[in-house]
């Protein structure tokens, strides 16, 4: 399968590129714009040599402020630039930089550095450490007279990803359309690719397959197979696209495909995921022996890297196959297994998932009674966090298995 393609009805793979245009799926909405230039790399610095006028007008002491302060700029343009693409190297240089010069900095200066650690954080599945760092680089917002555009739609990204997480899709397609507006604005194809990703993710999850579709080709138009990272995962994201239109066999060449990016990458975290959903896509066909086989691949990574949502995720997805292979015992093991992981402080992103999942496998087996709980604990999550659809969901799951139990 060296296409993500392999039937004749679909005559569109999923590396096809259409021409980008503006997207049209919302109105503009009057939020102000986060304005900033982009830095300029020099080619060099002028050095402040003796009898010479630098640009100071000759005065060695501001010559030598003022060069310091562009090594300054220039070491953070570089830093930032590297955010995704090495984010441990970023973690490190933006850390030494602080050490040295963090009171030195003015609050633009900060706001990028504090928006390229989280921006750093998030590539590396740090998600709660890359929230509250932009909760820090928020915070300098009212002191600047304008915030750097880049720096403003990684922690855009940020915020967006925590709306999805939450179940608040609607917030989530806000930021990620805006996040278009403002990588439009600045003329960004990079960042223009990454914003229609973003918003492929959100239709995606909210089961709009027609529109994540769209925005993932044009993420795929404008990301380079260099970016291996990227490109990777924008692979995978449209196998579950394919995966959801019953279009299987495609699902897996693009899964393949991508892993075979994440190889390259040495990313084991993305590695294990695309090893997850193809195990889906086999579940899909009936082919369980192959299905377990990938998923419990998927599953040793998440554990040995302590991935521990991801974990959680990879156990009661597993649960399902395992029932549905008719292994029940089994299944039932891998659900208390992930609850009980989900259960820990840092652990509960997938809880509600897992119960669901948990609960639907009870009523199967004919003991109402038990899912009723699982379905109230779902019901619980809902009211803490999420929207009324979702929460709607939950309770009629639950009333629907409070009849079954009489």
């Amino acid at each position: 399968m060296g296409n993500c393609s392999t039937r004749q009805k679909h005559p569109r793979t999923c590396l096809d590129k259409p021409k980008p245009h503006t997207h049209p799926d919302a109105a503009r909405t009057g939020h102000p714009h986060c304005v900033g230039g982009t830095f300029h790399y020099e080619s060099r610095i002028n050095s402040c040599e003796a009898d010479t006028a630098g640009p100071g007008g000759g005065n060695r002491e501001t010559d030598a402020a003022m060069s310091a302060e562009r090594a300054t700029t220039l070491a953070l343009k570089r830093i930032f630039s590297r955010r995704s693409a090495e984010p441990s190297r970023t973690l490190d240089e933006l850390q030494r930089l602080q050490d040295r010069q963090w009171r030195q900095l003015n609050n633009d200066e900060k706001y990028r550095l504090l928006a390229a650690r989280a921006a750093a954080l998030t590539v590396l599945n740090r998600f709660s450490e890359a929230v509250a760092v932009a909760d820090e680089a928020e915070q300098l917002v009212p002191t600047m007279r304008e915030a750097d555009g880049a720096a403003s739609f990684e922690l855009r990204r940020i915020r967006g990803r925590q709306a999805l997480h939450g179940k608040l899709g609607a917030e989530a397609l806000r930021l990620s359309l805006k996040n278009i507006d403002e990588a439009e604005r600045l003329g960004d194809e990079q960042l223009i690719g990454l914003a229609h990703a973003d918003v492929a993710a959100v239709y995606g999850t909210g089961g709009e397959m027609r529109k994540a579709l769209q925005h993932l080709q044009q993420s795929l138009q404008r990301t380079p197979e260099t970016e291996t990272l990227q490109y990777g995962k924008l692979l995978n994201n449209l196998g579950m696209v394919y995966l959801s239109v019953n279009r299987t066999d495609e699902a897996i060449a693009c899964f393949e495909k991508a892993r075979k990016t994440f190889r390259s990458a040495n990313n084991d975290l993305q590695i294990a995921v695309t090893l997850a959903n193809e195990g889906l896509a086999f579940e899909k066909l009936g082919d369980y022996g192959r299905a377990v086989e990938l998923q419990e691949r998927a599953r040793a990574i998440f554990e040995n890297g302590n991935y521990k949502h991801y974990t959680v995720a990879s156990l009661y997805k597993l649960g399902t196959t395992m029932a549905k292979s008719g292994r029940a015992t089994e299944a039932e093991g891998l659900y208390r297994q992930a609850l009980e992981l989900a259960e820990s402080s840092d652990a509960g992103l997938y809880e509600d998932e897992a119960r669901e999942a948990y609960g639907k496998f009870l009523l199967e087996a004919g003991r109402p009674g038990e899912a009723v709980s699982q379905f109230q604990r779902m019901v619980d999550i809902a009211q803490e966090g999420g929207t009324n659809q979702y929460l709607t969901s939950a309770l009629s799951q639950l009333g629907a298995a409070q009849e079954a139990a009489g």
